[in-house]
């Protein structure tokens, strides 16, 4: 009987280490209140407003890091990466989940940072202000 108690507690504990990573992943897209639509879809607006898509000036690649709360987990950092990356005009991604910041190349006059700090908002994190970290011709 002993023996079988144990198969017993080695199959639930099996069962909850493959649980678990999908409770945390729940747990993480719960843990901070999204916000409501009405303050993304201003903030989206003003963030449009503020920059628009530079004109005629593609070619080169820019690089921009863009704080953002709300991810804490590698659940969220794939998700803001998947998400970025497909953003049109995007070369790399790069999520640090350690510093909460993506680092974002992408073609200039295809893309703004304004357009990346959307996306962000759309994928349910906050996004803070963009910093330039360089750009090659």
């Amino acid at each position: 009987m002993k023996n079988s108690s144990r198969a017993k507690a080695s199959t639930l504990a099996m069962g909850v280490a493959a649980l678990l990573p999908l409770a945390l992943g729940a747990a993480c897209a719960t843990a901070e209140p999204e916000a409501s639509a009405t303050a993304t879809a201003a903030a989206t607006a003003a963030t449009s407003a503020a920059d628009p898509a530079p004109a005629g000036s593609a070619g080169s690649t820019k690089q921009v890091t863009i704080p953002v709360q709300g991810m804490s987990c590698a659940s969220c950092a794939a998700t803001l990466k998947g998400g970025i990356n497909d953003l049109p005009g995007v070369k790399e991604a790069r999520v640090s989940l350690e510093k909460r910041s993506v680092s974002v190349s992408y073609e200039e006059g295809k893309l703004t940072p304004g357009a990346i700090q959307k996306k962000v908002r759309e994928l349910g994190f906050k996004p803070g202000e963009p910093t330039a970290s360089g750009s090659t011709p």
